[in-house]
């Protein structure tokens, strides 16, 4: 073979070989796309912390809306993220230090001054306090948005008040929205993981979630193969659980929760089943749940429902009062000896199946479902309910999935009514 007819073999050699480099990188380009493009596209349906417009620069204050005894903070996380929080408290001390104090988690878009109005509301007709937490990549805080780091944030909310004197540390009380809901069921869940070494256990004294999901894969096939039949929703459909980045499983982290645990879902809302709901609150191992269901209820706006902050604030006297009285008793039982002490400690136990357990071994904020929690279910109407129509309800007809098994049969679903309506107002 001839100089030349070995240069041109080996510059057809090279070409061949540049031609099977390409197809592979292309093969292997698409393969990746096909991959990754789902997960980012999943964290950019998930998280949308620049809707509205300049969400990130400008964060409404408490100022703007009357309210001049607040505090604005920067709280760091254990993984240095610094994010910003705003407390809206009680000018009286005394009184301060012994209300409950919201940590409120909000939704998926925008900041936490959108939702001065919601908390604003509920600091008055709750009396409480509330910490109004931002997550990282959100507002004026720091980092980006994931799964675990939202539940870091709200941890880092949990020891910023866990060290003030001025807050009641045993009635924190943990409120999420929407995606603020599934935040606070996963947060709660990591907290025996998180505190295992530690001395001090910090923990929320009950967990409320409104129009929560049970799972980000679930809402993703509701949301984009439920609803549109192109390329990319089918390709949603067939993407399997493992593959979503962000997971959010409260259906299953649920199951192991004890602490008491209000559930709010307004039946009108067009984002979130609320089919979604119920089966939260169905697998939920809470000592204590109650389920309210509002039917003018939208997504956002279910707080503006008629009976909406007196169902929170008979939650919660439900809850303290209870917590009161288990202190009362077992400051009576070391007057007593050993053995009646401990009869007396498990008939007020079985009566009263809240937060005794958890006060004297906290780890049990996980448990498994051994024994049948109290529950409440509650339907409420803005309209005139018909005899018939609450026999319906009673018997799980007009809407079944409000229906629960205990061991004495059927719970009692009791209607509320009001002449007020609920206003569908503009979703952010």
């Amino acid at each position: 073979m001839s100089i030349i007819e070995k240069i041109i073999f080996r510059f057809k050699s090279m070409i061949n070989y540049g031609r099977s480099l390409f197809w592979l990188i292309r093969s292997n380009l698409r393969t990746t796309l096909t991959i990754i493009l789902p997960s980012y596209l999943c964290d950019q349906l998930l998280y949308n912390p620049d809707c509205p417009k300049d969400s990130r620069s400008i964060v409404n204050t408490p100022q703007s809306y009357g309210i001049t005894d607040f505090e604005t903070h920067f709280i760091t996380t254990e993984d240095n993220v610094a994010i910003h929080a705003i407390l809206l408290k009680r000018s009286s001390l005394s009184l301060r230090s012994s209300i409950p104090t919201f940590i409120y988690l909000h939704g998926n878009a925008g900041n936490i001054g959108h939702r001065l109005p919601n908390a604003i509301e509920l600091f008055h007709k709750i009396n409480c306090n509330v910490l109004l937490v931002e997550y990282r990549g959100y507002g004026l805080s720091k980092g980006s948005p994931s799964e675990l780091g939202l539940y870091k944030d709200t941890y880092a909310a949990l020891q910023f008040l866990y060290g003030r004197k001025d807050i009641c540390s045993s009635k924190i009380v943990l409120f999420g929205r929407s995606l603020g809901g599934g935040v606070a069921i996963g947060t709660i869940h990591q907290l025996v993981d998180w505190q295992k070494n530690q001395m001090q256990y910090v923990k929320p004294a009950a967990m409320i979630i409104e129009n929560t999901f049970t799972s980000i894969p679930d809402i993703s096939r509701h949301l984009c193969a439920g609803r549109s039949r192109t390329f990319l929703a089918r390709l949603f459909r067939l993407i399997p659980n493992w593959f979503y980045k962000n997971q959010y499983d409260s259906r299953r982290k649920i199951e192991k929760i004890l602490l008491p645990s209000l559930f709010i879902s307004g039946l009108s809302d067009e984002l979130i089943p609320n089919g979604m709901m119920t089966k939260l609150f169905n697998f939920s191992a809470s000592v204590h749940k109650e389920l309210h269901k509002f039917e003018s209820g939208t997504h956002n706006f279910t707080w503006k429902c008629s009976n909406y902050y007196s169902t929170i604030d008979q939650f919660l006297n439900t809850i303290f009062s209870q917590e009161s009285q288990s202190s009362e008793m077992k400051q009576q039982t070391t007057m007593n000896d050993e053995s009646s002490a401990m009869a007396s400690l498990t008939q007020s136990t079985e009566k009263l199946p809240l937060i005794n357990a958890m006060e004297e071994y906290p780890n049990e904020i996980l448990v498994n479902r051994s024994r049948q929690p109290t529950s409440i279910v509650m339907y409420h109407s803005d309209k005139q309910i018909t005899n018939d129509q609450f026999a319906n309800l009673q018997s799980g007809e007009l809407n079944a999935h409000i229906v629960q098994m205990l061991d004495s049969g059927l719970i009692p679903i009791h209607v509320t009514s009001s002449e007020s309506m609920c206003h569908d107002l503009v979703d952010i």
